[in-house]
């Protein structure tokens, strides 16, 4: 194969051999020329020619080692000045790699810390909706039942009141009463209970009526306190409940100013029940027996809504 033999020529004129060298790969085996040489010449050649030959075979030894050396070393240098390059050409790009991956770091731990913040947010609109949609619910029933309670004015209210101020000295032993104790007259009584059912506290007003009812049964209010029991129950959407205390007022006090509006919230409490029959039999008892009232304008008003029968 070619590059495996060492091709010679001589010169007859300076009885040296020219050459040309193999590459690096057969240089070793250049040096087993010798050993065939001094066989080939042994018998043939004069002794001069032998120690010629000799020397020109260790001055070629020398230059392929020489050869050799200066092949590796300017590979060495070679590779040493490509993997300098390498490096500075590589320098600036790890240095920019370095940055890149410093600013992902970066950009990932903004990107957690906003999606930690998005989260928390979530959770406080989630429990803000919660509050306002409770918000509303309450101050939807609040308003509701001041609504109901300023009907239950305009309905009570409408028919003229047997007296501006409960009397006094009509209750049995009232007076007596006074002189024993500092309880409170029937005047203060109702007052204070009139003045939380107006403040929308209908739980001090309920246990200030009854009490009321209980200590002054048969005064001039007493129908009044009466009826307004029914309207609390009537805010509160209890409206069987609040049928029976409107009752009350019908049967205990026949000739008092309440029955009117007491019989036209009787009629609007059957017809929430879903009872129609009951409402508009009411409600036409109303129109009839009062027929200029103002509970008689709603009790028609109301009564459009209802079906013939």
């Amino acid at each position: 194969m070619e590059g495996r033999y060492l091709v010679c020529e001589v010169d007859p004129l300076a009885g040296k051999m020219s050459r040309h060298l193999p590459c690096p790969l057969v240089m070793r085996k250049f040096l087993l020329i010798p050993i065939f040489l001094v066989f080939l010449l042994d018998g043939c050649a004069s002794r001069k020619e032998f120690v010629s030959l000799q020397y020109d075979v260790n001055r070629l030894r020398r230059q392929v080692v020489h050869l050799g050396n200066d092949i590796r070393s300017e590979s060495d240098k070679k590779i040493a000045r490509v993997d300098g390059d390498l490096k500075e050409s590589i320098g600036p790009v790890r240095k920019n790699q370095a940055d890149i991956n410093a600013r992902l770091d970066s950009l990932q731990a903004k990107l957690q810390s906003l999606k930690g913040k998005i989260e928390e947010c979530r959770y406080l609109l989630g429990q803000q909706t919660k509050e306002n949609a409770s918000l509303k619910k309450r101050y939807e029933s609040e308003l509701e039942k001041r609504l109901l309670i300023l009907e239950g004015f305009f309905i009570s209210e409408g028919t003229p009141s047997s007296g501006n101020k409960p009397t006094e000295g009509k209750s049995p032993g009232e007076e007596k009463g006074k002189a024993k104790s500092k309880k409170p007259t029937s005047k203060e009584l109702y007052s204070r209970a009139y003045d939380d059912f107006k403040k929308g506290d209908i739980k001090a007003a309920r246990i200030g009526f009854r009490k009321y009812l209980r200590l002054f049964p048969n005064t001039d209010y007493s129908d009044n306190a009466q009826y307004w029991l029914g309207e609390f129950f009537f805010v509160e959407k209890k409206y069987k409940e609040a049928i029976l205390e409107f009752d009350e007022v019908i049967r205990k006090y026949p000739k008092g100013n309440k029955v009117p509006p007491a019989l036209l919230k009787q009629g609007l409490a059957f017809y929430r029940l879903g009872d129609k029959t009951s409402a508009k039999l009411i409600l036409q008892k109303v129109v009839k027996k009062y027929p200029r009232s103002n509970q008689a304008k709603i009790a028609r008003k109301e009564l459009k809504k209802l079906p013939d029968m």
